[in-house]
């Protein structure tokens, strides 16, 4: 019974040991931060040459979707109709009473991708530009050409990708890298806005038409308005929800003479 007892007063000791052996090493981790994880607050982040790119790319996308957004996906739009102070662009177009629509853009998409690679061009550049003095500041060295060729921009579901090419060889605190190109792929609302007008142009074409309420019941990620101008013009105010981004686009399609009831 004694040597019993005095076994289980032994085993509850160790355990007492090893808790506070454990909780010495803790407080000594917690100290020295020594193999803690890099996320304590006001510690900046590792420099990262894809992160710095991805950014100041990022940056010249959002930079041109704001201004074709509101204008159709065009960043000057040439055939318009003036709607709260924006060109919008007529995706879909007849200048006769009574006729559909001719669809104006049926490769809609493909041609935001050219809007946006030739409005970033020059951005480029500059980030490239931006990189370099970033590096240099830190100690290391760029050696090559600001200049991106191949400049490239194709839009998928929910997000834009960036291409171009590139020389340059780096030297970052000993550690070299060379790069000859870059591809970064930035969240972007166009292509899905882009589709949803494309949707309403062939709609307006085939039909004089298009069902607002059905398709936002159908799909209730895209609130679609319509508004009727005096020329008959509609405007489609087009709305997505999960980027809370609105895009507008123009048809005139099927429409009546001045004074006809529609």
């Amino acid at each position: 019974m004694g040597s019993g007892l005095r076994r289980g007063q032994t085993a509850a000791w160790v355990i007492l040991a090893v808790v506070l052996t454990a909780a010495v090493i803790l407080f000594v981790l917690l100290q020295s931060d020594v193999g803690l994880p890099d996320i304590l607050p006001g510690r900046a982040p590792p420099f990262s040459i894809d992160s710095y790119l991805s950014r100041c790319i990022a940056s010249e996308v959002d930079k041109a979707t704001k201004i074709m957004l509101p204008q159709g996906g065009f960043i000057e739009p040439t055939d318009f109709r003036i709607y709260n102070k924006s060109s919008v662009a007529y995706i879909c177009k007849t200048s006769s009473y009574f006729e559909p629509c001719i669809t104006q853009h049926p490769v809609l998409i493909n041609e935001m991708e050219k809007e946006i690679a030739d409005y970033i061009s020059p951005g480029m550049d500059s980030c490239i530009r931006e990189l370099a003095h970033e590096i240099e500041n830190r100690g290391g060295t760029f050696v090559g050409s600001p200049e991106v060729n191949n400049l490239n921009v194709e839009l998928d579901f929910e997000r834009a990708i960036v291409s171009f090419d590139f020389l340059a060889s780096i030297d970052e605190k000993g550690l070299k890298r060379d790069l000859q190109n870059f591809k970064a792929e930035i969240r972007s609302p166009l292509y899905n806005l882009g589709i949803v007008a494309q949707e309403i142009a062939t709609q307006e074409a085939s039909f004089c038409y298009f069902e607002t309420v059905g398709y936002s019941l159908a799909y209730p990620r895209y609130k679609v308005i319509r508004k009727v101008l005096t020329d008959q013009s509609k405007i489609y105010i087009i709305t997505d929800n999960k980027f809370k981004e609105t895009m507008m686009v123009a048809v005139r399609s099927c429409a009546l003479p001045e004074g006809m009831p529609g």
